[in-house]
């Protein structure tokens, strides 16, 4: 009777040669793979179909309302023309609609015409940051050792503001993502004003035109921290600085929070989703730009075609081309509706959104791949990191380095192209 061990005993086995060995397992680990790729394919068209399913019954129900509310609309028209008609003055109503519609329709185009000239003056003026105060140049990242475009700024206080010297200070890293910087504090109502009624030190992470030559995205980065390191270094008697990342710059944020571990106080993001396919399923069509579009060739193909510049103004089109017919229409329809109010609040914003940059010069691949994968070039623990003409020495609150920069105290007066 044959043992059990040597029916499963694998030389008692009848040989198979190697190559076929290799041919079947060859074969297998295609069929596994061709499983797989059709069930991706298969979920993918799953979740597209959901969402242009999603989509367009949004679309039907939102014109659905649009159309009950026109008809309701008209219905008061009608009966404001027949009591108009009644009294005898629809005449007069229509010559005072015609007269207000036409100072309405000029004061639009005047503020269109600002906005034109606007944009000329603030691009000649190489799109500097929007901010409503003034600013300090503190470290320009054109100067260190792995220059960048990035430059830090101190929020100089307004008038009547008092900064406690034992406050948190806040470091605002403004989006790059093809607009100019300034977002984050182009008027009173916003972060860096908050903080400063708040008695909060105020840095400002700003950025130039283009970047420098061989600008890598690591280079940023290293510039980042080392304005932390100097923030930290100014205030000595605070806690380590909160950074704030908006949009893009929420992005940087994380990594130099990974990349830098224990050298910022908390960190906050603003609208900066980590996970790649964050929102809902025909609600936020972004989400599906990058795998329906093919990912990251298109900007390196467009960067080739500008002769190594990708430029930004594809970047705010994407934005543009979420609601189209806000971008091209309601805007506007808006503006002349609420034109008598002034249109300050307009040319504020329009400041910013019209101030394109590009993000990038060139290809780079590796800073592309490793943003997502987190495998970002460190610098050896422990070494000192240099700024220029500067000299190094040790902080014990966070056992890094921190060198003293050059300073370069640039008081501008932002934000007077607004001035008109």
């Amino acid at each position: 009777m044959a043992s059990l061990y040597d029916l499963f005993d694998p030389s008692q086995q009848p040989a198979v040669p190697r190559g076929q060995q290799d041919a079947i397992h060859a074969l297998h680990h295609a069929l596994d793979r061709g499983r797989h790729e059709i069930g991706d394919i298969a979920e993918t068209a799953d979740i597209l179909n959901t969402s242009v399913a999603r989509q367009s019954r949004r679309m039907f129900d939102a014109h659905v309302e649009r159309a009950q509310s026109l008809l309701k609309d008209y219905g008061s028209l009608v009966d404001i023309v027949r009591d108009a008609q009644a009294q005898q003055r629809i005449g007069q109503d229509f010559t005072e609609y015609v007269r207000d519609a036409w100072q309405r329709a000029v004061l639009t185009l005047d503020t269109l015409r600002k906005r034109g000239d606007i944009f000329l003056e603030h691009e000649a003026q190489g799109c500097p940051p929007v901010l409503a105060y003034d600013y300090e140049v503190v470290v320009d990242g054109k100067d260190l050792d792995r220059p960048c475009n990035y430059a830090l700024l101190r929020i100089v206080p307004p008038e009547g503001v008092e900064i406690l010297p034992w406050k948190r200070p806040y470091m605002v890293i403004d989006p790059r993502a093809g607009h100019g910087p300034g977002i984050g504090g182009f008027k009173t109502d916003s972060q860096v004003g908050v903080a400063l009624r708040d008695g909060h030190p105020v840095y400002f992470v700003s950025f130039r035109r283009m970047p420098e030559k061989g600008q890598k995205l690591a280079d940023v980065t290293r510039a980042e921290a080392g304005f932390v390191r100097e923030i930290i270094r100014r205030h000595p008697e605070a806690p380590k600085p909160v950074v704030v990342g908006n949009c893009q710059g929420g992005w940087a944020t994380l990594l130099l929070a990974a990349t830098h571990p224990g050298l910022t106080g908390p960190v906050v993001i603003n609208g900066a989703p980590v996970a790649t396919w964050a929102g809902q399923v025909g609600v936020n069509p972004m989400r599906y730009n990058g795998g329906v579009f093919g990912g990251t060739w298109i900007p390196m193909f467009l960067s080739d075609l500008g002769g190594g510049i990708f430029d930004g103004a594809h970047l705010v089109q994407n934005f543009e081309l979420l609601n189209p017919s806000r971008t091209l229409f309601r805007k506007y329809v808006d503006l002349y509706e609420k034109i008598d109010e002034g249109d300050d609040k307009f040319l504020e914003f329009e400041t910013w959104w019209g101030g394109l940059l590009p993000p990038g010069r060139g290809r780079d691949p590796l800073d592309r791949g490793a943003t997502f994968r987190g495998q970002l070039p460190r610098e050896k623990r422990g070494a000192p990191r240099t700024w220029p003409a500067g000299r190094s020495q040790a902080d014990p609150r966070t056992d890094h380095r921190v060198c003293e920069p050059r300073r370069q105290h640039h008081a501008t007066a932002a934000g007077t192209q607004l001035d008109r």
